[in-house]
């Protein structure tokens, strides 16, 4: 796990720290970090709303016997091959450098797509020096165990405005099913469909209005804009819709599971097939096909599937033959 720890200190050689603002901080520092390691997580796997249990818990910080942060895997099956869980503590410390410093929302939107997760990491950090400010004896030292820094002033009213402004919008691109409805009054409206959830589209020209057009009721698309998500992270709508994309299939450039990561040179791809109102997820080089009732789920199972290959026949030690020594020198393909 990356060198990090955080420490609050009196101000005044021999001063106290209260036990309650150490503790807060302590929270407010696990509630960031999961924050952002779920967005870095819904982001590489192309998961359109939350993850899975055993994912989150990778993100849970302990104290170890010598008070340095540790995770609960520090020695995954997939050792050296990548960790997300040092990705997050690399963005969390970086932003912590850039809000401490005074910067504002527009930092938060440069590195934070997803408007959901973006709304959420600003409280998060509104939260830790709100609770530090109260104790204004008190400060915060974060990064590098043998090179902490100073946490500085965090400008609230800044971060506030950002959200009252832009707070549930952002620029990405997502996958789901183009549906075509007719109304008298205003002829062809088109929508974005994925599972339950039904995003109105307005587009950025009539080039992609008329490429959504020609895909309605057609199978999977990719399409891009700006993102308009409510309070609890629900696609509602799609500004400047555009880049629209019959979605075939899908290139992952890295691995996620409980136990691990696998980052790959060479991307993975993953056929996209949507029948009877279930995804399915399919390698033909390994063998591995996924089907759910969500996207999500069946992302999660796909990703799941393939590390477990990648443990089973990538990593081990065991001589191979036929289609199974086929899967191995695939698996190694990627890394190459």
């Amino acid at each position: 796990m990356k060198n990090f720890t955080v420490n609050v200190i009196s101000k005044e050689e021999g001063g106290k720290v209260p036990v309650f603002l150490a503790g807060q901080v302590m929270v407010d520092i696990q509630q960031m970090l999961m924050d952002i390691g779920e967005y870095l997580t819904t982001k590489e796997l192309r998961i359109q709303k939350g993850i899975g249990r055993d994912l989150i818990s990778r993100f849970i910080l302990y104290i170890g016997a010598d008070g340095a942060m540790e995770t609960a895997v520090n020695v995954p099956e997939t050792e050296s091959k990548g960790n997300i869980v040092d990705d997050a503590l690399t963005i969390m410390e970086n932003m912590m450098d850039a809000v401490g410093s005074g910067a504002g929302g527009y930092w938060m939107e440069d590195n934070f797509s997803d408007a959901f997760y973006r709304k959420h990491i600003i409280y998060d950090i509104v939260s830790l020096s709100q609770h530090l400010a109260a104790f204004p004896e008190c400060t915060l030292m974060y990064g590098p165990a043998e090179n902490p820094k100073t946490f500085g002033q965090v400008d609230v009213q800044k971060m506030v405005a950002f959200v009252r402004e832009k707070g549930n919008i952002g620029v990405g691109a997502t996958i789901g099913l183009i549906s075509a409805q007719q109304s008298k009054s205003k002829g062809t409206r088109l929508s974005l469909v994925s599972g339950q959830n039904r995003a109105r589209l307005t587009f950025a020209d009539r080039d992609s209005e008329n490429a959504a057009l020609a895909l309605a009721d057609k199978g999977p698309v990719m399409i891009g804009g700006r993102l308009v998500v409510d309070d609890e992270g629900n696609l509602t709508e799609i500004l400047d819709a555009g880049g629209v994309t019959a979605a075939e299939n899908i290139m992952f450039r890295r691995l996620l599971a409980a136990n691990g990561d696998i980052v790959l040179t060479q991307p993975l791809r993953a056929n996209i097939i949507y029948d009877s109102g279930r995804w399915t997820l399919k390698n033909p080089e390994t063998g591995i096909s996924v089907t759910h009732d969500s996207w999500d789920e069946t992302v999660q199972a796909f990703h799941d599937q393939m590390v477990f290959l990648w443990v089973e026949y990538a990593d081990s030690d065991k001589q191979f033959e036929g289609e199974e020594a086929e899967i191995r020198e695939y698996l190694l393909s990627l890394v190459q």
